[in-house]
């Protein structure tokens, strides 16, 4: 994002890049920094700061702006997607693919594709699998995660095999495990986990729901805070339990005490999302004995 940004201010500027990147960046290097593919060092950075006449204070005002006008869109289609509302849907992925044409900068072609596969998925289409090649292939080429492409993966996450997930989670837990204890990411984290969990449990993937649920265990310091958090690590846990044949009733009573305090909290979706998938793990389970 940041060398995004130093495009973005280069263009406003009508700065030309060989004077930017003289005796800093290759002209690759600088091409590359400035989508997005590649860092600077921190010296360099300043040097670049100071040829486009921008101080460092007016630079994270701008990096803050453009977190916040990229939280508003993932939030708009998220909004537009479980809302049902298709005209939305339609409207952010035109603006998205737009925005992209205009700037180049790749987040935006991110973007227009995840809108255009919840489409296809809300109207049960078939899946446009050059939209999910977009995303697949940054995430396998990126070589440092950070909170954006764990957004943009938690977000697409339904789309791809388990296969694909477990290999896409062993190239960024290095990272998970680095930031644990950052306000700001911990959240998208452990939603990161939950929605593998989620995915393997209604598999009846015991192997994988095991092997997730420590990994889960393992950021779980940074949970102390968060009850809904660590309730949906006891949810889950119960879940492997009933799937295991082990403990069922006592684990089924628990999921019950789990469903009546998202209640009590007055969390409709949680609980309709817990109730329905325990109800189809409960469904699959008894196709499976008949």
């Amino acid at each position: 994002m940041v060398g995004q940004i130093i495009r973005t201010i280069r263009k406003d500027k009508n700065i030309k890049s060989s004077f930017v990147y003289r005796g800093i960046l290759s002209r690759t290097a600088s091409s590359k920094f400035e989508r997005g593919i590649c860092d600077t060092t921190t010296e360099k950075f300043f040097m670049i700061l100071e040829r486009l006449n921008i101080t460092l204070e007016e630079f994270n005002y701008l990096l803050k702006r453009q977190e916040d006008k990229d939280f508003l869109i993932v939030n708009n289609y998220i909004s537009a997607f479980y809302t049902n509302d298709l005209e939305k849907l339609y409207q952010l992925r035109d603006k998205t693919l737009e925005e992209f044409n205009n700037s180049k900068i790749k987040k935006f072609l991110h973007y227009h594709a995840v809108i255009s596969l919840l489409i296809n998925l809300k109207c049960n289409e078939e899946l446009e699998v050059d939209k999910l090649e977009i995303i697949k292939n940054y995430l396998l080429e990126c070589d440092n995660w950070g909170y954006y492409e764990i957004v943009l993966f938690t977000n697409t996450m339904e789309f791809y095999s388990q296969d694909f997930i477990d290999i896409v989670y062993k190239r960024c837990k290095s990272y998970l495990l680095d930031f644990k204890g950052s306000k700001r990411y911990k959240n998208e984290q452990i939603i990161f986990i939950l929605n593998i969990l989620e995915i393997s449990v209604s598999k009846l993937d015991i192997k994988r729901t095991h092997y997730y649920l420590e990994e889960f265990k393992e950021l779980s310091p940074i949970l102390l805070d968060n009850i809904y958090f660590k309730t949906m690590g006891k949810y889950f846990s119960n879940i492997l339990l009933i799937i295991k044949c082990e403990n069922v009733e006592n684990a089924k009573n628990e999921i019950q005490v789990i469903l009546n305090f998202l209640s009590f909290l007055d969390m409709g979706k949680q609980l309709l999302d817990c109730k329905n998938l325990y109800e189809t793990i409960e469904a699959k389970i008894q196709l499976e004995r008949t």
